[in-house]
């Protein structure tokens, strides 16, 4: 049972850690375009994404190990456990997929005329890192878009 909340933990944090940093880029890009407000909003998603995922792994084991005590833990306490730590998994996933939208829907509110190379970068982002903030970038950059 240890190693599947290993392996959601682990998880976790690999997604909240990945989308931490493309935040915290994403801030620094913004910066360049003097877009201060939102540098700021992104650098604190950026950083919290990062605490979280981070913290992750040792609060998933601190939890386990506070509850399993020296009977061991119950079946029915390990499972509801289980089902917990996969829940905050699927959901840390399903937002780390839902932000790769985000770009599209800064360009789209912004009116960018030619917004379909912001759209690519998006979906870029889901396998390259680093991508994603660049479709960031070109969303708040005034004027056209590409």
């Amino acid at each position: 049972m240890n190693q599947l909340f290993n392996i959601f933990a682990n998880f976790t944090e690999m997604v909240c850690v990945r989308c931490g940093a493309e935040f915290l880029v994403a801030a620094v890009l913004i910066t360049f375009l003097k877009e201060g407000k939102a540098a700021l909003k992104f650098a604190g998603a950026g950083l919290a994404f990062l605490l979280f995922g981070l913290a992750t792994p040792g609060m998933w084991n601190s939890l386990i190990w506070l509850l399993s005590g020296s009977s061991g833990l119950s079946s029915s306490t390990a499972g509801v456990l289980a089902f917990i730590c996969g829940l905050v998994s699927l959901l840390s996933g399903a937002a780390a997929l839902g932000l790769l939208y985000l770009p599209v829907y800064i360009a789209k509110r912004r009116g960018k005329p030619n917004f379909n190379w912001i759209i690519g970068l998006s979906a870029a982002g889901l396998l390259f890192p680093f991508v994603w903030a660049i479709a960031i970038f070109l969303a708040y950059k005034k004027g056209k878009a590409v």
